[in-house]
């Protein structure tokens, strides 16, 4: 089982080393009188999150101008190995254009390629509740890989859209 120093140690390694549009930049990290400190990318406009509780939805095409950002950022960290494990609306952040950028990095996680060149699939249960990929909670622990954030993509860009049309109705 990772210690929360490690776990912390592998969310700098992951996020450092991310440089792409749509993904919060990470600037540095620095240690004063035992605290760590990250320096980030500013997102002065919140999250997403915060937008559609703000605004009770999207239309579908800001919900389309979003989609496109965030699976950009996906397909990168994808094409690096990486799977985010958390996605949800709180971990998209808005910049001062309003564009999206992916954040938090505390579940992600490096994809294994074993000896025989298959992908080695994650088993720890994690994520948040309602963005959670069905084969994380299997029991059969098959395990999961870099599909689980298109699923919470999925989620992310559905909530989106059903906050206003339920809006509309009511």
């Amino acid at each position: 089982m990772l210690t929360h120093l490690s776990q912390f140690q592998t969310e700098l390694q992951i996020h450092s080393k991310m440089r792409q549009q749509n993904i919060v930049q990470f600037h540095r990290a620095f240690t004063f009188e035992s605290c760590t400190y990250l320096v980030l990318e500013l997102c002065p406009n919140g999250s997403l999150m915060d937008m559609v509780k703000r605004r009770k939805g999207l239309t579908e095409p800001e919900v389309r101008f979003y989609a496109v950002q965030i699976s950009g950022a996906i397909k990168y960290m994808h094409a690096k190995g990486i799977i985010h494990r958390d996605l949800k609306m709180g971990n998209i952040f808005l910049d001062k254009y309003m564009n999206a950028k992916i954040g938090d990095f505390g579940l992600a996680a490096l994809l294994l390629t074993g000896k025989d060149m298959q992908v080695m699939r994650r088993t720890t249960l994690c994520g948040t509740p309602n963005y959670i990929a069905p084969e994380i909670l299997e029991k059969g622990k098959k395990g999961h890989d870099h599909m689980v954030d298109i699923w919470s993509l999925g989620i992310i860009l559905w909530v989106s859209v059903l906050a206003r049309a339920h809006k509309r109705r009511c």
